[in-house]
């Protein structure tokens, strides 16, 4: 990791080019910090208002550009940027400094974060978690740090395929990944230890690439000897570059995502149990829960897939998605909770649920459209 270390403090003190920052809105990125993005991705594009007070931290914060893209969607929420590279927090901390932002800067190496468990609110990391070699460490540690209900916002480098020559774990370990952009963990070993540290993910966005060319001459200079074999490994195996979410189980709230006619994600969170008193369920009465206002054009969109109940006197029909059968209890539990007791009947079919609603004019006197994930 010290290689790593080096190369972030060097950049830090050396590097002023104005980036393309494709995966930046232009609009929301002030000039200032064109050259102040490091990344791989946007994990801030994903969150619409940080709930006032929370507890942020942003994970290989290097230059502070998403936390401070964060700090415009939230009020007296607390954040906190984490790097091990000195010279990336001084840089982050006079970025702040001039735009007259509070933020707390913190010099730790990711596998020693010093937070206490349940603490966080949000947690965003992008282009870092990927240099840690061992992150089931990492991961079991936020789990511990992030709140129950608490959301993991990431931006990550990740291989297709998994290494097959012991080259590219060896020269990992050394390196800490600079030849390979710190990919040398494939996609199904990198969420199987996420999933078997307590989480649960959805996977956002992904763009494949390849660094072969990039990389096998510096290889083939740095290693005269190298082995084809290791060469060709390479040309075959893929680079990806993901979003998603990551949260933990069991919880009663869930990302969903809906998609603007600007092409704008928009995310969203199903809620499966709430009280009779609760904005959600007040939302629910007024037929608004499933709406959401695109920040990017100012349009409304509808989640996709949705969990449509209907009700009609005492009776109800839910229509759930597929993809949420086995939470069909705890859903049906959770709108018990409704102030009148009704009578339960569960779809997971939209064509027989419809053809059950179309039947009796009267079942049309209350529509209500819940999101959930597709």
């Amino acid at each position: 990791m010290n290689q790593i270390k080096e190369m972030y403090d060097n950049v830090a003190s050396t590097d002023k080019s104005k980036k393309k920052a494709v995966f930046y809105d232009k609009n929301e990125l002030d000039n200032e910090f064109i050259t102040e993005t490091f990344g791989c991705g946007n994990p801030t594009r994903y969150i619409q208002n940080i709930k006032p007070g929370s507890i942020v931290v942003d994970l290989a914060c290097g230059a502070g550009a998403d936390l401070f893209l964060l700090s415009k969607k939230t009020e007296n929420s607390v954040l906190i940027g984490i790097d091990f590279s000195y010279n990336m927090l001084e840089r982050a901390k006079n970025n702040f400094e001039k735009q007259g932002i509070k933020a707390f800067f913190i010099q730790a190496d990711l596998k020693k974060l010093p937070l206490k468990n349940n603490s966080v609110d949000i947690i965003i990391s992008n282009a870092g978690i990927h240099l840690v070699y061992e992150k089931k460490h990492l991961f079991e540690k936020l789990n511990l740090i992030l709140k129950n209900h608490g959301l993991m916002y990431i931006s990550d480098i990740f291989s297709k395929f998994e290494w097959k020559n012991s080259f590219f774990k060896n020269e990992y370990e050394k390196t800490g990944g600079i030849f390979l952009y710190g990919g040398i963990e494939s996609e199904k070993t990198y969420f199987e230890k996420l999933k078997n540290s307590g989480f649960q993910y959805r996977m956002i966005n992904s763009e494949l690439f390849s660094p072969a060319a990039e990389i096998i001459p510096t290889l083939k200079m740095k290693y005269p000897k190298i082995k084809e074999e290791v060469i060709e490994e390479l040309k075959g195996n893929i680079m990806m570059a993901g979003e998603y979410f990551g949260y933990k189980q069991p919880q009663n709230i869930f990302p969903a995502l809906a998609k603007c006619d600007c092409g704008n994600l928009i995310p969203a969170f199903f809620v499966s149990k709430f009280a009779k008193n609760s904005i959600s369920y007040k939302k629910i009465l007024k037929n608004e829960i499933n709406i959401i206002k695109c920040e990017k054009c100012g349009e409304y969109a509808e989640v996709e897939d949705s969990f449509m109940v209907m009700i009609n006197r005492k009776k109800m029909f839910i229509k759930f998605p597929e993809k949420w059968r086995k939470f069909r209890d705890m859903l049906v539990e959770g709108l018990g909770e409704l102030p009148e007791k009704y009578e339960i009947t569960v779809f997971f079919d939209p064509y027989k649920f419809m053809n059950r609603l179309n039947s009796s004019k009267s079942f049309f006197e209350r529509l209500i459209s819940v999101f959930t994930r597709r």
